[in-house]
């Protein structure tokens, strides 16, 4: 951070002619903070990919100081909401392969001094449906009010259960057996 306040303030101190190729990058808005300053170096496909298309292309441009005139500022909020669907959407596609369904699922939200705020939550059913992970996670995290600012990470975990547990099993034979007669 140092250094770029460094360079900004040099250029202007000694007025130094900038090229027209370099003019426009030297013009564009300041980076803004929090979350999306952070993502400076991750690849466009990959904000898309986590974030959702429309919110990842904003972040890339907003992360690079290119947002467009009528954009605001992102707010971490909205980052951890898309940071928190891709989860949702990742962890229900692990159920579907492990054959398992959740059963309960916990948010934590780690922030950057160190601490961490979390909360757990009963799924309305065994599920392995993204949308009702998704949902129950939200409102989590509308549950752990005011803690977008100054987001390290963002943990999901859901505890699952088997299909073995959910698929009927036969009765013991035991159970079935008709009463003989025993004659004394």
């Amino acid at each position: 951070m140092g250094s770029i306040v460094k360079t900004m303030a040099g250029s202007a101190i000694t007025r130094v002619e900038v090229p027209a190729r370099d003019r426009a990058a030297s013009e564009r808005p300041p980076v803004p903070g929090g979350l999306v300053a952070r993502m400076r170096g991750v690849p466009k496909g990959a904000l898309k990919a986590v974030l959702g298309a429309e919110l990842g292309e904003r972040a890339w441009r907003h992360s690079r100081g290119e947002a467009r005139f009528p954009e605001s500022e992102i707010a971490d909020a909205h980052v951890v909401a898309g940071l928190i669907r891709h989860l949702s959407h990742q962890a229900a596609a692990e159920m579907a392969r492990l054959g398992k369904h959740a059963k309960f699922v916990r948010l934590t939200i780690w922030h950057e001094n160190g601490r961490s705020v979390s909360a757990r939550g009963r799924l309305a059913g065994l599920t392995q449906d993204g949308g009702q992970i998704l949902e129950a996670a939200m409102s989590l995290f509308a549950a752990l009010d005011g803690t977008s600012s100054h987001v390290r990470s963002v943990d999901l975990d859901l505890t699952a259960v088997g299909n073995a547990i959910l698929a009927p099993t036969a009765t013991a034979a035991w159970l079935t057996t008709s009463p003989q007669v025993v004659s004394a």
